[in-house]
């Protein structure tokens, strides 16, 4: 697993630093960044960060409940 971490790391060699003074300032950043990417990068972000969450917790996507609901619109 210590491995693993290590090749994602390494393979991450575009990474950008910015440093913030203030929090306002980091959250226009974080907007204008999210602002360039298109829908489909923010899914994938988006699908990274879960990935990465359910790793720490030592869980597997598969175990998640998926629960099936039925919208009856009047």
């Amino acid at each position: 697993m210590k491995r693993d971490k290590i090749r994602l790391v390494n393979e991450r060699k575009d990474i950008t630093v910015r440093m913030s003074r203030t929090r306002e300032e980091a959250e226009r950043a974080d907007r204008e960044f999210l602002k360039k990417l298109t829908p489909a990068e923010r899914i994938e972000l988006t699908w990274q960060l879960s990935q990465e969450q359910w790793e720490s917790k030592g869980a597997d996507e598969s175990r998640l409940s998926r629960h099936h609901t039925r919208v009856i619109r009047r």
